[in-house]
C-alpha cells in the first residue's frame, strides 16, 4: 500500500519529472484534505510555462500537458462529491 505522499509523486510523475521536494509536496498534502485535490494543485503549479527558444532550438512547453492532468484530478474530485462518497485522507495517528 502506497503512502500519501508515494502516490502524490506517482501522480504528480516526479520520477519522470522532478520538481518538488518531500517537504514541498508533504505541504500540499497538509494543505489539501484529499491526495487527488493535492495531486490537482501540484499540476496547476507545474503548469507554468516552461518553453526555451534559444536560435534555432525551440523545447515547447508543458503547460498543456499539466492542464490536462490536472483537469483530471480536479473531475475526480467533484466526482467524489456528488456522489458523497466518503473521501478517505490518510493522516497521522497523531492528529499532527
Amino acid at each position: 500500500m502506497l503512502t500519501n505522499l508515494e502516490l502524490l509523486k506517482f501522480n504528480l510523475q516526479e520520477t519522470q519529472f522532478p520538481y518538488f521536494s518531500d517537504s514541498e509536496l508533504q505541504t500540499l498534502l497538509e494543505m489539501y484534505p484529499t491526495v487527488d485535490e493535492a495531486t490537482y494543485e501540484g499540476c496547476l503549479i507545474k503548469a507554468q510555462d516552461d518553453s526555451v527558444k534559444l536560435g534555432p532550438i525551440d523545447t515547447p512547453s508543458n503547460e498543456k500537458y499539466w492542464l490536462r492532468r490536472a483537469q483530471h484530478f480536479l473531475r475526480r474530485v467533484n466526482k467524489l462529491k456528488r456522489t458523497n462518497q466518503p473521501v478517505i485522507s490518510m493522516g497521522r495517528a497523531d492528529g499532527c
